[in-house]
């Protein structure tokens, strides 16, 4: 929090910064998580090799839906659970995907989506 406090610029990001801090600080006093605290705690138990071990044997298939939606500390719990078996499954919505010819920006300039390589 403080870190971004430090690179606050303008009006709106000052109050943006007050009410997270305000937000994080009631989480705290009610010992509660949100989503992505939650996804970041699953991920850090899973990192654990014996966690890991129970939850690839309870869960041998694994299927993923939304899988367009997926952010990072997500992918990373899919990878992880499905790397014993192998066994994973996602379905992805076409009508949310980018078409063809759709102009991605990168770090390297802007990209039609069929040219981006991981």
């Amino acid at each position: 929090m403080a870190n971004y406090q430090r690179q606050v610029t303008g009006h709106f990001q000052e109050i943006a910064a007050n009410v997270y801090e305000r937000y994080t600080k009631r989480l705290a006093e009610n010992s509660a998580l949100d989503f992505d605290d939650i996804l970041i705690f699953a991920l850090e138990i899973l990192k654990v090799p014996e966690n890991l071990a129970f939850y690839q044997n309870r869960y041998q298939y694994l299927m993923v839906d939304e899988y367009q939606d997926t952010n990072q500390p997500q992918y990373q719990i899919i990878k992880l659970l499905a790397s014993k078996y192998q066994n994973l499954a996602v379905v992805g919505d076409d009508w949310q995907c980018l078409l063809p010819q759709t102009q991605v920006r990168t770090e390297t300039g802007t990209l039609p989506i069929e040219n981006i390589q991981v």
